[in-house]
């Protein structure tokens, strides 16, 4: 199963569940299911996209700084944040595939999500139409097509962290304690290119670091 959050301005920011039958705001007292550990990676800047396991088990895909269609009292459109967090197994694998075409294909994804939120008397979210993206991204199976560094995501069973921030380093700094060694050092990480709305390329040393853990990888070094 596949639970879906949103972080919304909406009266001020906060963080919703999305249903089918409607949106519940996440409170104190009622959390719907949002891990701990959720709450500080939306409150949280510094990463566009990750693709992570939760320090309660689940895998979380977290995507960043979405332009809705609301604009603020600037006249600029405000920002929304997405999570989905995968419950089970099957889930997680249809959350992999869900999070390689997001980064690949951030600027058509945006628009689409931006577009299932309305204001009439209250907010509101076309859960039927983002639970179809998510069916046709979990059935996607032409994954080979994205080629390297993607390939280390699903075959490997790699983290996945695209980081606004001018290090990884410096991008984690507020989660570093969510995130273990092996999952940070395993990870696929690039840095987020706002102007392009897209993923910067590998540079030598990237590539160099890439085949290394593809290495490791062949010698089962990860294994738990």
């Amino acid at each position: 199963m596949l639970n879906v959050y949103c972080q919304y301005s909406y009266a001020g920011y906060k963080i919703y569940r999305l249903y089918a039958d409607g949106i519940k705001e996440v409170t104190a007292t009622e959390k719907y299911d949002l891990p701990k550990s959720s709450i500080t990676y939306f409150s949280r800047y510094g990463i566009k996209e990750a693709l992570l396991p939760l320090p309660e088990g689940p895998w979380m895909l977290l995507v960043h700084d979405i332009p809705t269609n609301e604009l603020d009292d600037m006249g600029r459109k405000k920002n929304c944040s997405l999570q989905i967090i995968a419950t089970d197994k099957e889930a997680k694998s249809q959350l992999v595939k869900t999070a390689i075409i997001i980064a690949n294909e951030m600027s058509s994804f945006q628009k689409l999500f931006a577009a299932m939120f309305a204001i009439k008397d209250t907010l509101t979210f076309d859960y039927d139409s983002f639970q179809t993206f998510l069916s046709e991204t979990g059935t996607h199976g032409d994954m080979k097509k994205y080629g390297k560094p993607w390939d280390r995501v699903y075959t490997q069973d790699a983290a996945l962290i695209l980081y606004s921030g001018s290090s990884l380093d410096s991008s984690l700094s507020e989660v570093q304690h969510l995130i273990s060694n092996k999952d940070k050092m395993k990870a696929v990480s690039l840095q987020w290119d706002s102007a392009t709305c897209r993923p910067s390329a590998m540079n030598g040393m990237k590539c160099i670091y890439d085949l290394i853990q593809r290495i490791l990888d062949r010698l089962n070094i990860w294994k738990d």
